[in-house]
């Protein structure tokens, strides 16, 4: 069971700390951002720092199925360029 610090990846279901994962939010403005500072608010959505993680999420659309929005590629290389560094 989680406890109320851990939060679900969206890519393999695994429960982390939130410090592990990458927090992606939805503002009611309808604008995406890779949030690591937890300083927009939002809807919201978890993912691992893992490509397997990002491409499993991307491949079934489960960002845009939480978000509720249509989520560009762009925002894969986005979070792809952060697993990089």
């Amino acid at each position: 069971m989680a406890n109320k610090f851990l939060r679900k990846c969206i890519g393999c279901g695994a429960y982390k700390k939130k410090e592990e994962l990458i927090k992606i939010t939805k503002t009611n403005t309808n604008e995406i951002y890779i949030n690591p500072k937890s300083n927009v608010y939002g809807r919201s959505t978890y993912i691992c720092r893992d490509e397997n993680c990002v491409n499993n999420a991307f491949k079934k659309m489960k960002i845009s199925k939480i978000l509720k929005q249509n989520v560009s590629i762009n925002l894969k290389d986005e979070i792809m360029t952060i697993l990089e560094s």
